[in-house]
């Protein structure tokens, strides 16, 4: 309805590939610092990379949208999904290792792709699942996908204290990770000095295990400002121009300094990449 009535709308957060038509969402626009339509077209590049043509997807029930990118990604890149396997978050190793999903993976692919939820450490069930299953060796490669909405964990085979468990970092030998950690550390302590600068807020204020969802929504909100500025400007001091959400966007998707520091996310423009 948005777009039948142009009303702008800046949206955050990772959200469904189809929002990307801007047939349909002619006036949305999008800052996300979790973007499944980018970690997939980074899966693209790598199955491209090494000239892979059939695969198979092992996922968790909470990761739909993830999966649903993933095979978005497939068909345009004319790669076969050969089989697609959902398990059950609170399924064990041991059941997953039985289960007829992992069988169809077994005798249909050696490419797979594992998905399970916004900590690398969401899989380590199902890790453990194919070495029981004795799926472990050569014949197969995992590539693990994760999108993390808060700080990452990043290695689950480092304990809190620092020593290496040695049993999960074996799950993961021989096999590729990609995820989206680039936007920690640096960028959420700048983040955080900043929201404390200009608003008083303290670290303690803010919960770190949703600092993604504060960053991107400092972004939109600084976009849509930024971009209302420029209208009124152009339109000759016309408050009212707020209401033309096709012309809002277009300043947005035009928005120079887009990479500037006062940005804490990948800032790009929905139909011309993946997102805002």
């Amino acid at each position: 309805m948005a777009a039948i009535w142009n009303i702008p709308i800046v949206g955050y957060m990772s959200t469904s590939a189809a929002l990307r038509n801007k047939n349909i969402y002619k006036t949305l626009s999008r800052v996300t610092l979790t973007s499944s339509n980018s970690l997939a077209n980074a899966l693209g590049l790598v199955l491209q990379h090494f000239n892979y043509s059939q695969v198979a997807i092992a996922s968790g029930r909470n990761v739909a949208q993830m999966a649903d990118a993933i095979k978005q990604m497939l068909v345009n890149n004319s790669i076969t999904l050969a089989a697609h396997a959902v398990f059950d978050e609170n399924a064990t190793a041991e059941i997953i290792a039985a289960s007829h999903q992992l069988q169809n993976i077994r005798e249909n692919a050696r490419i797979i792709i594992v998905v399970f939820g916004p900590q690398l450490s969401a899989a380590n069930v199902f890790a453990k699942a194919v070495s029981l299953a004795g799926m472990k060796n050569s014949d197969y490669l995992y590539i693990y996908l994760t999108i993390y909405h808060g700080y990452p964990d990043y290695l689950p085979w480092i304990a809190s204290n620092g020593t290496l468990v040695q049993e999960i970092k074996s799950y993961y030998d021989n096999s590729i990770i990609i995820d989206n950690d680039g936007y920690a550390n640096k960028s959420v302590e700048n983040f955080f000095i900043k929201v404390n600068r200009t608003l008083g807020f303290q670290i303690t204020d803010l919960d770190s295990n949703y600092i993604a969802g504060y960053m991107q929504l400092y972004d939109a909100v600084y976009v849509y400002y930024k971009s209302l500025l420029a209208a009124i400007d152009q339109a000759n001091g016309d408050v009212n121009v707020y209401l033309n959400g096709s012309y809002i966007w277009n300043l947005e998707r035009t928005l120079p300094n887009a990479s500037s520091p006062q940005f804490y996310g990948q800032f790009s423009i929905d139909c011309l990449s993946s997102s805002i």
